[in-house]
């Protein structure tokens, strides 16, 4: 595959990862360790948080699929 094609990849599982992390971040439990009210501190930890996560995960992916086209290629 080229350089092209993972780009694509790598961004769509990002942008898939971001919801997911997003939705798991907003049903649990995390808010309780912020003070009552700082509705802005939460939403900026939380998109840190799934971007950081997002970006790991999706970095992982792309590297199990080059090391699943090298093991393939040879």
């Amino acid at each position: 595959m080229t350089n092209k094609y993972y780009a694509i990849i790598f961004f769509l599982s990002f942008l898939f990862m971001m919801i997911i992390t997003l939705r798991v971040l907003f049903d649990s439990q995390l808010h309780k360790i912020f003070k009552q009210g700082s509705v802005t501190s939460i939403r900026t930890f939380y998109i840190i948080l799934a971007i950081a996560i997002s970006y790991l995960i999706s970095s992982a992916f792309i590297d199990f699929i080059k090391a699943i086209g090298l093991i393939i290629s040879q």
